[in-house]
């Protein structure tokens, strides 16, 4: 397998992001967007891609959205829901993917899904389950992903995914190229600084292994998984300062890392499949890695453009370590090009910055209680944004309530290296009405 020589998003690359316009969200109004189901959230949404191709698939008419659900009043989990549209604007529920979740008790999280051309569907995500540790008391969410194979049927306009032919367990963190939640935990109890702000942000070691997205590498015929993870011990580990990092000699010159910064060894991981089914695959070393930075860099996607590939991403300002620049409760689409799928990345826009929104008040709760607030940033083929929103209004008579719900749409122009926002589009992505 070719070895991958991996990239880093540097802390002066992530120091110098500038917000402008271009690369601003812009201000919506709240009232055009409505509830997919009423009285649940969704949020974290994607759509089928044809295998073959890459792009949005077309599966006789029908355009399918898959995304996370619950009931607002948290009485469900999350679980994988879909929605099909065949005027391309109007998306009816066709309820949970799956009835049964293959692990009791687990949680449904993101990832991608693809149409096989033989009336089936291939989902790929993330399994999450409760792991609480003697020794710290640390409460987290063990990652792995799955797979399943699911025919659909299409009859009297109605699209219905059928259950799995196939469901099991996919891949795992394997301590070596991908940090194990034991590793996680025995990382949190050497740096522990929980709630000190000022060393940097207020967060716990973040363990992250999840979103994974396919990708067919059209030039190789190869396929792939592109996922968020934590550099294991074996490569960039937690906790290592490299120059390489850092950026230039002449940025932070005497840099001393604080235990936020130790602890922040995000990376975008790669794994290729090994057999025709897409039920076995083998871990590559990590394509990108965000250390001394943040742990988390989520909802990979990766698009092939006149020539180049660009790989996208979503993260957090509060879960960043980097001092300034605005970061609280600012969120970022971050993104990366390269002439191979494989890389060496470079960031677009020089500092990676492709879109920001700030939200305004306290830490966190800011983000709470704005209304314009989006995220989930994920680039589609053809250059538009898709997010959810937290906030929408259910009538005219009645103020808005924090229901997540499909978001506006933008429009991306991406000329080589540089991107820029060049069209706020609106909702595309509305109820069906009966």
């Amino acid at each position: 397998m070719t070895k991958i020589k991996t990239s880093h998003w540097t802390r002066e690359q992530a120091s110098k992001m500038k917000y402008d316009k271009t690369n601003t969200f812009p201000l919506f109004n709240t009232s055009k967007l409505k509830p997919l189901i009423n009285d649940y959230h969704v949020w974290d949404s994607w759509f089928v891609l044809d295998q073959k191709t890459n792009e949005i698939a077309i599966i006789d008419g029908y355009k399918v959205l898959i995304a996370l659900g619950r009931k607002v009043d948290n009485s469900t989990k999350p679980k994988l829901m879909y929605f099909y549209t065949n005027d391309d604007l109007h998306y009816k529920n066709g309820g949970n993917v799956f009835e049964t979740n293959l692990v009791s008790g687990s949680e449904e999280w993101l990832g991608s899904t693809i149409y096989k051309e033989d009336w089936t569907l291939q989902f790929f995500y993330t399994v999450t389950t409760t792991f609480e540790d003697e020794k710290t008391q640390f409460w987290l969410s063990n990652q792995i992903f799955a797979t399943a194979i699911t025919p659909i049927t299409i009859t009297d306009n109605d699209f219905k995914i059928e259950q799995p032919t196939y469901h099991y367990k996919l891949a795992e963190p394997d301590g070596e190229i991908y940090q194990t939640i034991e590793q996680n935990i025995n990382y949190e109890f050497k740096y522990g600084t929980r709630h000190d702000l000022s060393i940097g942000n207020d967060l716990t070691d973040n363990l992250c292994f999840r979103d994974p997205h396919y990708f067919h590498d059209l030039k190789t015929n190869k396929e792939y998984l592109f996922f968020e993870a934590c550099t294991g011990d074996g490569i960039n580990s937690e906790g290592t300062v490299k120059r390489a990092y850092i950026g230039n000699d002449n940025f932070e010159k005497n840099y001393k890392p604080t235990n936020d910064d130790l602890k922040s060894n995000g990376c975008i991981g790669v794994a290729e499949f090994t057999n025709d089914l897409l039920t076995d695959c083998a871990f590559h070393e990590p394509l990108i890695d965000a250390n001394l930075i943040t742990d988390e860099i989520e909802i990979i996607n990766v698009i092939y453009k006149n020539g180049l590939y660009y790989l996208y991403t979503t993260c957090h300002g509060n879960k960043m370590s980097i001092k300034g620049n605005d970061l609280q409760n600012r969120d970022f689409l971050i993104g990366f090009y390269a002439n191979e799928l494989l890389g060496e990345y470079r960031p677009l826009n020089k500092t990676g910055l492709v879109l920001t929104q700030k939200s305004q008040g306290e830490r966190l709760s800011g983000q709470d209680t704005n209304h314009q607030y989006v995220y989930s940033y994920l680039v589609l083929p053809d250059n538009k944004i898709i997010s959810y929103a937290n906030f929408c209004t259910i009538n005219d008579e009645q103020p808005s309530v924090a229901i997540k719900t499909a978001g506006p749409v933008l429009k991306l122009k991406i000329n080589g290296s540089h991107t820029e926002l060049t069209n706020y589009i609106g909702c595309e992505i509305l109820p069906f009405e009966e």
